[in-house]
């Protein structure tokens, strides 16, 4: 539904326009921008607070910053005239573009391939997850963070829960949150221009620097790759490089080939003879439950296991009480609150429909988590999956289970299978 844009006469008071609004509506109600760019046939408005995007003259998405007061419209600028327009000799001065942040993937990796640049992928809950709040107010437009990843593609994949996003964008995100695993918010993925992902930026890592912008770009700086390419675009050799530079680089690169060869097969007799030894003092490789070993569990058993997986993936665990509503939460080693809450249900229970994710997640929003959790050893209906898909929660089949669950080592999955004393 068109939400009209409405001028408050207080200066400190916030207009109301949101997406659907036209063109004309955003200038009547914030007045000119301070900036205007265009970017993969979007056209941007800079305000003091943020940024309005519009596609085909309409609000397509808001980003403003919270506790930034608001001034007097700015008029719409004088008509150029005689002594205005710039003479043959000078040129415009280009407005640089101050959110940087794509939505669509197709258009960004079209843009990082003509750039030979990489991606830098933000999974965001921007207007309910408290973290992605302070990574869009601190860091997400800040000029130092920009200029450290100046040479990176940005896109921003928003999974909001009082706004609603256009069917084509929504059903982008949730896929590629499926495709990279993303369970909390924010996450920053890595990956090449053609979506392969190259390394996830540890943002729950404590770090030395003193806010939480530069912890951020530090992040960002060790998640990049230590090496660089011998040749940036295809056929293309690095600017500078003479053809003894480029012999020399060669017999480097097959000298370093040789030697990690060589460190490659000793890694793999140390792997394989540990593997030996630890087979034969824990058994045959039948310790993996079976899919019907799983259906057969109960909710208690489900739970145990779950926590037991999680607490091997890094979490700290806590068990909640049966009235609570969640089964588990999830909490960061430092933290004391939980990031994530984890409801289990077992098979016997017969496929999760929507109306329990649903109620679920309505007992969880006011705990203002990152991530919400469900594990049905019994599966989903496509329903609750369209649900989940729609409101950023992480569904975990009984197989899905079995897949994390053969990603542990024997000792690790034995201890997780075993009974709760």
């Amino acid at each position: 539904m068109l939400l009209l844009a409405t001028l408050l006469p207080a200066a400190e008071n916030s207009p109301v326009v949101g997406p659907g609004a036209t063109r004309d509506e955003v200038l009547a109600a914030y007045g000119w921008p301070s900036g205007q760019s265009l970017s993969g046939g979007r056209e941007i408005f800079t305000y003091p607070q943020g940024q309005v995007v519009l596609k085909d003259g309409v609000v397509e998405r808001m980003d403003f910053s919270p506790n930034v007061p608001w001034p007097k419209p700015k008029p719409r600028p004088p008509a150029a005239t005689a002594s205005t327009k710039p003479s043959v000799a000078e040129k415009p001065v280009a407005v640089a573009r101050k959110d940087a942040w794509l939505a669509d993937i197709a258009a960004a990796k079209a843009e990082a391939a003509s750039r030979a640049a990489q991606m830098l992928l933000l999974f965001t809950g921007s207007d309910w997850s408290p973290p992605s709040k302070r990574f869009e107010a601190e860091v997400a437009n800040a000029p130092e963070f920009l200029a450290a990843v100046s040479d990176l593609v940005l896109v921003r994949l928003d999974f909001p829960r009082t706004t609603t996003l256009a069917p084509a964008l929504r059903e982008q995100n949730a896929v590629l949150r499926e495709r990279y695993n993303v369970t909390t918010y924010p996450t920053l993925v890595l990956v090449d221009a053609d979506g392969q992902e190259v390394s996830r930026v540890n943002l729950a890592k404590e770090r030395r620097e003193p806010t939480y912008r530069e912890q951020v770009i530090a992040a960002v700086a060790e998640a990049r790759p230590t090496t660089s390419p011998l040749v940036t675009r295809a056929g293309e050799a690095p600017a500078g490089r003479n053809l003894a530079g480029g012999a020399l680089g060669r017999v480097s690169v097959v000298i370093m080939a040789g030697a990690v060869i060589v460190l490659g097969l000793c890694w793999w007799l140390i792997r394989r003879r540990a593997a030996e030894s630890e087979a034969s003092h824990t058994g045959p490789a039948t310790i993996l439950p079976t899919p019907a070993d799983v259906a057969a569990w109960s909710q208690e058993r489900l739970r145990d296991v779950a926590a037991a997986l999680f607490e091997y993936e890094g979490s700290r665990v806590q068990v909640r009480p049966a009235d609570s509503g969640a089964d588990l939460a999830l909490l960061h080693p430092s933290e004391p609150k939980p990031r994530v809450l984890v409801r289990c249900q077992a098979a016997s229970a017969g496929l999760a429909a929507a109306k329990g994710v649903r109620t679920f997640f309505g007992t969880t929003v006011m705990e203002g988590v990152d991530g919400v959790w469900f594990v049905s050893a019994g599966g989903f209906t496509a329903e609750a999956r369209q649900f989940a898909a729609e409101h950023g929660l992480v569904l975990i089949s009984g197989e899905d289970l079995l897949q994390r669950l053969k990603a542990m080592p024997p000792l690790a999955l034995m201890r997780a299978l075993a009974p709760a004393r």
